[in-house]
C-alpha cells in the first residue's frame, strides 16, 4: 500500500491503522485501484473512489457560537432558529466539481456540526443520504422527500460500487454520562423537527432538532481493487469512556462500539484496516496497531503495486 499526499488549502488531519481478528473473506470482485480522501474541515471528508463521489458529514455553514448556551458543554439550545448557509456550500460544490461530483452523502451522527446541510447538499446535488433517524427526520424538516435518506442502525452491510463493500458500526459520541451527557448519551428525535414558521430554521442545539441521533454511525469501507484489497475506517467522534458499553436506545441494545467493529472486520474478512480516521482510539484493540500517518489534507490509498497518478482538486479559497 502506498499513501499519495497532494497539497490543498486546509490544514492536517491524523490517520491510524487498526488491527482485529481475521475471519474467512467474500467473494471478491474487482474495484477502483485507489480512493483519493479529502479533508474539508471537522470531519467533513470527500472520497473519490471509481466512480463513486462520497462527501461524509459536509457541514460548511458556521453557526454563532455565541447562539447557543446550557448543559455540560454549552452546547444545548439556542437563542433562534437558524437556515443553512446555501450559498457557502453551493461554493464548496463547486470547487469539488460540480452537482455531479457527490453521488452519496453519509452522516455519522446528527449534531448540528455534522448535519445542518445534509439537505442542502441533498436539494443541490440529488445524492441520497445514508444516517441516523434523526438525521432523515432533519432533512424532512427542510422539505426533502423521505426515501431521499436511508436510516442505519449498526451492522448493515451495502454494496456501494463493483468491488466496493461498506460496512455500518454503531459507535458512540465523545464525552461522558457525568459531564455533557446531553452531547453523548445516545439521543433520537422521535419526529420531524417543526421549522420556525417566521424563518423556515431548525433550532440547532443537542437538546433541541439536533441530537447525536443515538450515538453515532462508523463507516467500515473495503475496496477488493485489481492490485489486492485496501480499506478504511471512518467515524467523527468517540469517547473512551464507554468504548466497550453497548448503546442503548428506547430499550433496543445497539452493541457496544469495539465489539461492533470487531464484527464488522470479522464479516469483511479482515485482519488490519489500512487506514482510520479515527483520532486516538486505536488503542483499546491494538493487536500489532502499527501507527501510520498522514499529515497532511489530502492522501490516497492504493491497492498494492498501484502506481501513483497527478491530483486534480482545486484548492478551496
Amino acid at each position: 500500500m502506498s499513501i499519495r499526499t497532494r497539497s490543498i488549502c486546509c490544514t492536517a488531519t491524523l490517520i491510524f491503522a487498526w488491527s482485529s481478528i481475521a475471519a474467512p473473506q467474500p467473494a471478491r470482485t474487482s474495484g477502483p485501484d485507489h480512493v483519493d480522501i479529502t479533508w474539508m474541515s471537522i470531519s467533513n471528508m470527500y472520497y473519490e473512489l471509481g466512480p463513486l463521489r462520497i462527501i461524509t458529514d459536509g457541514y460548511i455553514t458556521r453557526l454563532p457560537k455565541g447562539a447557543f448556551s446550557g448543559g455540560g458543554g454549552g452546547y444545548a439550545t439556542t437563542s433562534g432558529s437558524f437556515t443553512p448557509d446555501v450559498a457557502a456550500v453551493t461554493r464548496v460544490m463547486n470547487a469539488l466539481g460540480g452537482p455531479s461530483a457527490v453521488n452519496l452523502l453519509l452522516t455519522g451522527h446528527s449534531h448540528f456540526d455534522h448535519s445542518f446541510d445534509t439537505g442542502t447538499w441533498t436539494k443541490l446535488t440529488g445524492a441520497p443520504i445514508i444516517g441516523s433517524q434523526t438525521t432523515c427526520f432533519q432533512i424532512r424538516a427542510e422539505a426533502v422527500p423521505a426515501n431521499r435518506c436511508t436510516v442505519v442502525n449498526g451492522g448493515e452491510q451495502r454494496v456501494l460500487a463493483d468491488g466496493v463493500t461498506m460496512y455500518v458500526v454503531r459507535w458512540n459520541h465523545s464525552g461522558d454520562p457525568a459531564t455533557n451527557p446531553e452531547q453523548h448519551n445516545a439521543v433520537e428525535l422521535s419526529d420531524v423537527p417543526r421549522p420556525d414558521p417566521a424563518t423556515g430554521g431548525l433550532r440547532a442545539g443537542v437538546t433541541e432538532d439536533f441530537p447525536n441521533g443515538g450515538g453515532n454511525r462508523a463507516f467500515l469501507f473495503v475496496v477488493d481493487g485489481p492490485q489486492g484489497r485496501f480499506s478504511w475506517f471512518f467515524q467523527n467522534s468517540a469517547s473512551a469512556v464507554d468504548l466497550t458499553v453497548p448503546i442503548v436506545v428506547n430499550g433496543v441494545d445497539y452493541g457496544a462500539p469495539l465489539a461492533n467493529l470487531q464484527r464488522a472486520m470479522q464479516q469483511a474478512g479482515l485482519e488490519s484496516v489500512d487506514l482510520c480516521r479515527t483520532g486516538r482510539w486505536c488503542s483499546p484493540v491494538q493487536s500489532g496497531c502499527a501507527a501510520i500517518a498522514c499529515i497532511v489534507a489530502a492522501c490516497s490509498v492504493r491497492s498494492p503495486a498501484s502506481p501513483p497518478t497527478p491530483s486534480r482538486r482545486p484548492s478551496v479559497r
